[in-house]
């Protein structure tokens, strides 16, 4: 399959933006392993003129947390068009490039959807070597103080971390706080009772959040009586297909 040069991603960026209102062709997407931070420059550069794409896929790029920061401070930029941002599957993502991006959510005015979620082990991920970087608490904290102040992001998706049980009391607080967000995807992130409690108020309290994946959450942690309550939780939410995931959509909340 041809994949283009660094040199002409910003050329086809423009172009792309161009396609895309007078043709409402789908979004632009930059092939895997295509973008370093090197590219994430020229990528930077470009978008730092665009008035018209809004909506950009990296799937699983070499970008690293200065690749990462370049590319928040365009989201910063009062001029910035982005709605949709989507890293997804994420190989090199840790909580140094989340600070970052968090950085950029306290002033983005525009972006409705920004996904993180690690690639997930198969045959394939397996034999070329696992990923090398993950979200931790840390990151889920810089998280946490970004959706306190943001007023735009309706979708999360940070799926396959090591968020944990400090992690998701973070997120849990933010929620508390954020009166925007409906969809939340914590996905295989390591969260068991503690964080599984505190995400449960945190979903009592909000009047926005309709979705909360917790696939896969530490069952050996979990009480009789958080079971319980997550039984309870499902029959509040709706099973709704995870709009542009990079998964199988799943139910909203489980516990098996």
């Amino acid at each position: 399959v041809w994949q283009p040069p660094l040199s002409i991603v910003p050329c086809m960026l423009f172009l792309n933006c161009a396609c895309f209102r007078l043709c409402n062709l789908p979004p632009y997407s930059v092939p895997m392993d295509l973008l370093s931070d090197n590219g994430a420059r020229r990528l930077a550069a470009a978008l730092e003129l665009n008035k018209t794409l809004t909506s950009l896929s990296l799937p699983g790029s070499g970008l690293k947390a200065e690749g990462i920061k370049v590319l928040a401070k365009r989201l910063e930029s009062p001029y910035c068009a982005l709605e949709v941002l989507d890293l997804s599957p994420v190989r090199y993502v840790d909580d140094e490039a989340v600070k970052y991006l968090a950085i950029a959510l306290h002033r983005n005015r525009t972006l409705k959807t920004l996904r993180l979620s690690k690639v997930f082990c198969t045959v394939e991920t397996i034999s070329s070597g696992p990923p090398t970087s993950s979200i931790t608490n840390k990151g889920a904290q810089y998280l946490s103080q970004a959706l306190q102040v943001n007023r735009s992001l309706l979708c999360l998706d940070i799926q396959n971390h090591n968020i944990g049980d400090q992690g998701a009391i973070f997120l849990a607080d933010g929620l508390m706080r954020n009166d925007v967000l409906t969809a939340l995807l914590l996905g295989w992130s390591q969260i068991g009772n503690k964080g599984h409690e505190r995400l449960q108020q945190a979903w009592n309290v909000s009047k926005t959040l309709t979705t909360l994946d917790l696939n896969f959450i530490e069952q050996d942690s979990l009480s009789p009586c958080t079971e319980t309550a997550a039984d309870a939780l499902h029959s509040r939410l709706p099973t709704v297909p995870l709009l542009g995931c990079n998964v199988k959509p799943v139910p909203v909340i489980t516990t098996q």
